[in-house]
């Protein structure tokens, strides 16, 4: 089944974890990853569990060091990994509202992020495809997202 949209964790995927002052730009091949999706009909959402507007300002910030906008994004998700019976001890990510949103099966979804637990736990039990690139978290780690081959 192809894919119609792409869910991009953005902390320690698109952006540098532990970066708090927003030194660092956001991952190589960024540009090429979001021509390739658009050349294919690929929508480009956020699948963060930070609040959106806090997530739309640091990730601003970052993409302007290598001059890209927000609006590559077709739309941003704020997935709740909040667990209320023991607030230590996070739920893995619901894609739920994603594909309830563009009207899509499970497959035809696509997961990208660094934490196979937060990131991939429902995405793998619903029968989405997953893609797990290495935590970022200093400048120069070798992943580039142009790389990202899609089906």
């Amino acid at each position: 089944m192809k894919t119609k949209v792409v869910a991009l964790d953005v902390y320690g995927t698109l952006i540098a974890s532990d970066d708090y002052d927003n030194e660092l730009p956001p991952r190589d091949g960024l540009a090429e990853f979001f021509k390739k999706c658009s050349s294919h009909g690929i929508n480009v959402v956020t699948s963060s569990d930070v609040n959106i507007e806090t997530m739309k300002r640091e990730l601003g910030e970052a993409f302007s060091k290598r001059n890209l906008e927000l609006s590559l994004f077709d739309n941003f998700f704020r997935i709740t990994t909040f667990n209320q019976v023991n607030p230590e001890n996070p739920l893995p990510k619901d894609y739920l509202p994603i594909l309830m949103h563009y009207k899509i099966q499970p497959p035809e979804l696509l997961v990208v992020g660094d934490n196979p637990y937060l990131d991939f736990t429902k995405a793998k039990e619903i029968g989405s495809q997953t893609l797990q690139v290495p935590k970022y978290i200093i400048k120069e780690d070798g992943f580039d997202f142009s790389s990202i081959e899609l089906i």
